[in-house]
């Protein structure tokens, strides 16, 4: 299968669930990544990396931005984003 054709078959995902890429495959991925053409060689520099608590720490800031965005958002609102990551 060529790229282009990998493109016009490709489909997002929804919210992903476990098991995460082991070490080894997110190392193959930054590479390739690192690989794609990057107009002006605006090459990425640094992955974010977030799992664990970090994703229920996320959560809170999306909450706290959609707060601070509309100090009236119900509480189901902010539940949703809490979820989002």
């Amino acid at each position: 299968m060529d790229a282009l054709e990998l493109l016009h078959q490709r489909r997002s995902m929804g919210k992903l669930a476990g098991p995460a890429p082991t070490a080894e495959q997110l190392d193959a991925l930054y590479r390739a990544a690192l690989r794609a053409p990057d107009h002006k060689e605006m090459t990425p520099y640094r992955f974010i990396e977030i799992s664990g608590e970090g994703l229920d720490r996320l959560g809170e800031l999306f909450a706290q931005s959609d707060y601070q965005a509309n100090p009236h958002i119900d509480e189901g609102n902010l539940d949703a984003a809490r979820k989002k990551p």
